[in-house]
């Protein structure tokens, strides 16, 4: 760098930091947010519709719907995360004290999730394909 002014070391500088948050901020809204969908992500993905599904509000929130459509995309790519996400969603429904299980099956169609099964607390997730 022996020769460049003053400026376009700051430049230089500047447009490193920049790239470095740009790659940063792509990863962390990059579509695949888990690599192996532990159970504690599932449930962090599902916090936001916990209000509504114990009774708060006529429709679930736009930031449930976010969510569980972005898990929905993550988990669909594979049978195994599917099944998985469905095996923590299931335990989880037996553990949120007030939850309204009629709430809990609309979400399908209230978030538009287009799924081929509807989670609930007796559900086999080794059924889902």
């Amino acid at each position: 760098m022996k020769g460049m002014s003053r400026t376009h070391l700051v430049l230089n500088k500047l447009l490193i930091i920049i790239t470095y948050v740009v790659v940063v901020c792509m990863v962390a809204h990059a579509p695949i947010w888990c690599a192996a969908c532990s159970c504690e992500e599932v449930k962090a993905m599902v916090a936001p519709c916990l209000p509504f599904l114990r009774g708060s509000g006529n429709s679930a929130p736009n930031s449930c719907c976010t969510s569980l459509i972005r898990l929905r995309n993550t988990v669909s790519t594979t049978t195994v995360r599917l099944r998985n996400a469905c095996e923590c969603l299931k335990k989880a429904t037996r553990l949120v004290r007030g939850l309204k299980n009629g709430r809990l099956q609309s979400l399908n169609s209230r978030c538009r999730l287009n799924l081929s099964f509807v989670i609930r607390p007796d559900i086999n997730c080794n059924s889902i394909r």
